[in-house]
């Protein structure tokens, strides 16, 4: 079950989890709460037995003892605290952030579109974001114990200096509101610049990516763009930066000002000490003592006060934002459907798709009033290959991601297998199709691993297909797996790494729908940095390969759509020509002319 954000149940999370350390960090933080008020009691009755030189060697040893020991235990607690913080970090990140990918995985797709939803995945997590959910979560309990110290650090002083007046108890509790009022207030401005930030910080993150990576050391060696990305990196730099220094002066400003205020109260408790001192109703060592512990309340006061409010009320925004992030709508019957199931896994039914058909179907995007699609109308059935064409813009795409049930069409309907395409679970319609994007994935694992990624079980199919059957497959379209082995990492995040060529991306990509399995194909222009003559050969070879399925070509190049059984013609997102090739070239449309036009490329 879901991590559901908020202090209190990140308290009973670690509880339930890793309550050891959270108990041992809760032990050591209170101590030094405790600690600090008895080194000032202890330290005025050493100061005292010394000036009388009345108290015998046995005190006074013991007083030595303690402070050896405040010694070693302000020496050893941070590392203790750093080690227990580390052991609740790992178990927050072990329970709770799959979690997370889990439910980012069943959002709607819609949501990744759109750049207030895109922000606030950012926010709540991402490899590189500032605010973790682990981090979140730990520093949440430690920043709680460590204010539970400085309560007991402040009643416990405010208990030994009651003794120069009830004053004393006075000014330190309205030292502690006013820090408080100023931390909770200066907590909200930090979290707002973070906000507003996010969106220049991961533009600003682009570009440095840009300007250091692998992938474009050739271009930044060919091309003349590095001052270009450098002053696009250096504005969107500028703006987090200066949005994050003002909002920093404006934290630092307030936090001088109860620090000003700290000390001006502290000077006045020294000062209103001086009459109980002179008339002897407090020691000339509990003072000294008093004098020298009003540094250490004041920094807990007016410095870590602030620091740990600020902080929490952060995290709190923080926790907003989680559960905003667990409102947003999710696919509810999302599962990963497996053909080779155990007894204990719920069985997915997958029908195969023996037509798909457009009722007068027409799509706006959310949050927009631009119709993309209009009114469409069509029907396609299983065993024939079908081509989508159209200049860029179109709506091909569109048409696909409709189709494969991404979105959901704004008006008219779409049937598969006489049905609405809505009686179908996700899962369902995850092992129908199997689609390769123009903008395909790259997924730096091993090549087998970057194969058996197509199917919907994931690795659980692994023993489940051959090496033998992957290499033909491979082979069939173009793929040498003797130059590019199974079991070989692509990229350099592991040792001994290969690079690929794009081309052999390409071919990868396409052995990974293949070995899907599902029955109707999809290629929506993933060849399109290949040349028109070799794109139409690897048409051919794909459709050879696919004689019992049904195919989908999406391209602005219609060299290959001779290979069709039946092309459609997007204008503008409307359907504007069916047929086959030879009846659309006896049309003398816009089909005509676009083939006409790029009839040179195949020469």
């Amino acid at each position: 079950m879901i991590f559901v954000p908020g202090s209190r149940n990140t308290f009973k999370f670690f509880i339930k989890h890793s309550l050891p350390a959270c108990a041992g960090l809760a032990l050591v933080t209170l101590a030094g709460g405790v600690l600090i008020p008895l080194e000032i009691r202890f330290r005025g009755n050493l100061i005292d037995s010394i000036l009388a030189a009345k108290s015998s060697g046995r005190t006074i040893l013991w007083l030595i003892l303690f402070f050896v020991g405040l010694a070693i235990y302000n020496n050893f607690s941070g590392v203790i605290q750093e080690l227990l913080k580390l052991k609740m970090k790992y178990t927050a990140a072990r329970e709770v952030i799959p979690e997370i990918n889990k439910h980012r995985a069943c959002l709607e797709y819609q949501y990744y579109e759109s750049s207030e939803t895109y922000n606030l995945l950012q926010r709540v997590y991402s490899a590189d974001t500032k605010s973790k959910p682990d981090e979140i979560m730990v520093s949440t309990c430690w920043n709680f114990f460590r204010l539970l110290s400085i309560a007991v650090q402040s009643v416990w002083t405010l208990q030994l200096v009651s003794k120069a007046g009830w004053h004393t108890g006075m000014i330190i509790a309205v030292l502690s509101v006013i820090s408080c009022i100023v931390a909770i207030y200066g907590s909200n401005r930090v979290y707002e610049a973070r906000q507003t930030t996010s969106e220049a910080d991961r533009r600003a993150a682009y570009y440095e990516e840009i300007l250091s990576n692998r992938e474009n050391v050739s271009e930044r060696k060919l091309f003349s763009y590095m001052n270009f990305v450098s002053e696009k990196w250096k504005e969107s730099f500028s703006k987090s930066l200066k949005t994050n220094i003002n909002s920093s002066i404006a934290f630092r400003i307030r936090n001088l000002t109860t620090q000003f205020s700290g000390l001006f109260f502290s000077i006045m408790i020294i000062c209103l000490s001086l009459k109980p001192l002179a008339e002897g109703r407090i020691s000339t060592g509990f003072f000294i003592s008093v004098f020298l512990g009003m540094a250490t309340l004041s920094n807990s006061l007016n410095v870590l006060l602030p620091a740990l409010v600020s902080e929490l009320a952060s995290n709190d925004r923080y926790f907003k934002d989680y559960r905003k992030f667990l409102k947003l709508n999710t696919i509810p019957d999302m599962q990963i459907p497996s053909r080779a199931k155990s007894n204990t896994e719920t069985e997915i039914r997958v029908e195969p798709i023996y037509s798909i058909e457009f009722k007068n179907v027409s799509f706006m995007y959310p949050g927009t009033d631009r119709y993309v699609l209009r009114d469409l109308s069509f029907r396609f059935t299983s065993d024939r290959h079908y081509a989508i064409v159209g200049a860029n813009g179109s709506g091909k795409s569109t048409l696909i991601k409709l189709m494969a049930g991404l979105y959901k069409p704004t008006e008219g309907d779409i049937l598969i297998n006489g049905k609405s395409i809505g009686h179908y679970t996700r899962s369902q319609l995850n092992c129908m199709f199997s689609i390769v994007f123009q903008d395909f994935a790259r997924y730096y694992v091993t090549v087998r691993e970057n194969i058996l990624m197509g199917r919907n079980e994931g690795y659980v199919s692994e023993g489940h297909i051959s090496d033998a059957l992957i290499r033909e497959t491979a082979l069939k379209l173009g793929l040498d797996t003797g130059k590019v082995p199974l079991n070989a990492y692509l990229g350099k995040i592991f040792d001994g790494g290969i690079d690929i060529s794009g081309g052999q991306w390409q071919l990868l990509a396409l052995t990974r729908a293949f070995i899907a399995d599902a029955n109707t194909l999809v290629l929506d222009e993933p060849t399109a940095a290949l040349d028109p003559v070799n794109e139409t050969r690897l048409y051919n070879r794909f459709v050879q390969l696919a004689k019992e399925k049904m195919t989908i070509l999406i391209s602005h190049r219609l060299g290959s759509t001779k290979l069709a059984d039946e092309i459609l013609l997007l204008d503008s997102g409307r359907l504007t020509e069916t047929g086959t090739h030879d009846e659309l070239m006896k049309k003398a449309g816009l089909y005509s002319t676009m083939f006409n036009n790029q009839a040179e490329w195949y020469l």
